[in-house]
């Protein structure tokens, strides 16, 4: 059984907004509590959609951890079976979370 639940009417301006479709890895943290895995399924300047087994509450505050981005504060927008949308409280650089990262030899 779907289940589905939205925070409000989404501006078809705010949807607008164009989509990277990639898979990252990332960390979401509550207020008062560990951060926990998800993934990353599709990122625009104003949010992203993430799958994960923590399930995730409407209108939620939290903060993603993403690589080339940092922690970028928002809220769930929406919620379905184990995916989530996040809008950020400020627009970000998707293009930043695809650049190369140098690691340690």
């Amino acid at each position: 059984m779907r289940t589905m639940t939205i925070l409000k009417a989404v501006t078809a301006d705010s949807r607008q907004a164009e989509r990277e479709t990639l898979i990252l890895t990332a960390r979401l943290k509550r207020v008062g509590s560990a951060a926990f895995a998800v993934t990353v399924r599709n990122l625009s300047a104003v949010g992203m959609m993430v799958e994960g087994e923590t399930p995730l509450t409407v209108d939620e505050a939290v903060v993603a951890e993403i690589a080339g981005l940092g922690k970028v504060p928002g809220r769930i927008a929406w919620t379905q079976e184990d995916r989530a949308g996040m809008a950020f409280d400020a627009p970000v650089d998707p293009t930043r979370a695809r650049r190369p990262r140098l690691t340690a030899v």
